[in-house]
């Protein structure tokens, strides 16, 4: 099941598709690849903070916070 990332739930996990380049830019697309959002690569949400527009996700060994505002623009596949 394709979606984007904000619409995963606490505990999920699934395998990145693509970041919509043409919504993010090319600064904000660099800094998520350098931080590891890179298709293939298998996704945890760790916590979703609405309040806070945060979602904490782990990308291999790392844990990272992104805004929800920027997790709509990365597709998964679940």
């Amino acid at each position: 099941m394709i979606l984007n990332l904000n619409e995963m739930d606490r505990e999920e996990s699934a395998s990145i598709l693509s970041l919509q380049k043409e919504v993010l830019g090319a600064e904000q697309v660099n800094y998520l690849l350098d931080y590891g959002f890179i298709p293939g690569t298998e996704i945890l949400v760790l916590q979703k903070i609405p309040s806070h527009d945060k979602l904490i996700v782990k990308l291999g060994r790392s844990t990272i916070a992104i805004r929800l505002s920027d997790a709509k623009y990365i597709q998964v596949n679940k």
